[in-house]
């Protein structure tokens, strides 16, 4: 008999910075107007990144093929919190 499915448990962390993609001043006098702020709060600090979260892995009768699901919660500290499934199908040679 053969193991037909993994479990197991990843952990993320790291450093995120949001760099301004546009011109100064046009996001400025256009973006920060609009919202009713005097400066970005976003494009002026570092945020720590950390997450985790099961995953799950069915090794199917196909040889090299394998379909596996995950699910990660991912934290910026001082930010948000966001939750993310994905599923995906593997071809391992």
């Amino acid at each position: 008999p053969t193991r037909r499915l993994g479990v197991g448990f990843r952990f993320i962390g790291g450093v995120m910075a949001l760099p301004l993609q546009m011109d100064q001043d046009a996001y400025n006098s256009t973006v920060l107007s609009y919202w009713g702020l005097g400066a970005s709060p976003n494009h002026q600090k570092v945020y720590i990144p950390v997450g985790g979260g099961p995953t799950i892995e069915y090794y199917t009768k196909l040889a090299h093929f394998s379909v596996g699901l995950d699910v990660d919660a991912l934290y910026i500290i001082g930010w948000d919190l966001g939750i993310v499934p994905s599923g995906y199908m593997k071809y391992t040679f």
